[in-house]
């Protein structure tokens, strides 16, 4: 079904040819000055999807791209509803190429059922707002989420024992998690064959670390199965006034 961009909202022709997508004048302009802040341009459709998940009558006022993390191309949105509330959302995308041959089990799918499955825990977790698992409506497989409170760490947030201990007994709240979401979620595997493993180029050629590259070709001690995080290190944190938040 075709867009029509009026007014910065977004409704749906249905008279309109299928392959056509329509602006009224000077709309489109608008529009793309709307989100065009910190040199951010969202494609159009990817526009009209947040501003209908968010409900009729709702804009984007504010969009910025986040630098951080390489996987996905992330935006920071402020979408204004109808009723005048401010909604503060993470924009998702899955629109780098090659993702599905590097990773095919890291799916818009998989990503959007873990934060429903946490959401009676105690480990916080964003709330899924709206999902295009095809990118059937989006330009490319989508997940828009709340936006929790926190910034990525600084130095002064990540150098102290404290911290650690933060960090530590957050990811010891993740393995607690009960163990009958298990059943909701696939089995971690490997992305690298085990067996083959060698030393990256940046690591010295040490006895330390020929000792862990073998100890990573032997097949691993029989262990109970926890709910794992999959990539928990400090820069996929937030932190607000030096607590993990």
């Amino acid at each position: 079904m075709p867009t029509i961009i009026s007014n910065g909202r977004c409704r749906r022709d249905r008279g309109a040819s299928r392959s056509a997508t329509l602006f009224t004048r000077g709309s489109s302009t608008g529009l793309l000055a709307l989100v065009r802040q910190n040199h951010v341009v969202l494609p159009e459709q990817v526009v009209c999807w947040v501003q209908d998940a968010v409900g009729s009558g709702s804009r984007i006022t504010r969009a910025k791209r986040l630098r951080l993390g390489g996987w996905h191309v992330n935006h920071a949105l402020d979408v204004l509803d109808s009723r005048g509330r401010t909604h503060r959302l993470i924009l998702r995308r899955w629109a780098r190429s090659g993702w599905e041959a590097e990773d095919p089990d890291y799916t818009v799918e998989r990503e959007g059922r873990v934060p429903a499955l946490l959401c009676s825990t105690p480990v916080p977790a964003p709330a899924v707002v709206a999902a295009d698992p095809a990118g059937a409506l989006c330009d490319v497989p989508a997940l828009l989420l709340t936006r929790l409170p926190g910034y990525p760490p600084r130095p002064s947030d990540i150098d102290t024992d404290e911290s650690s201990l933060q960090l530590a007994e957050t990811l010891a709240r993740i393995h607690d998690v009960a163990p009958s979401l298990d059943a909701h979620l696939a089995d971690y595997r490997l992305y690298y064959d085990r067996s083959h493993a060698t030393l990256a180029r940046w690591m010295p050629a040490t006895s330390i670390w020929r000792q862990a590259v073998s100890a990573v070709r032997q097949h691993p001690p029989e262990t109970t199965m926890t709910f794992i995080h999959r990539d928990y290190y400090p820069e996929n944190t937030l932190w607000s006034r030096r607590r993990l938040s």
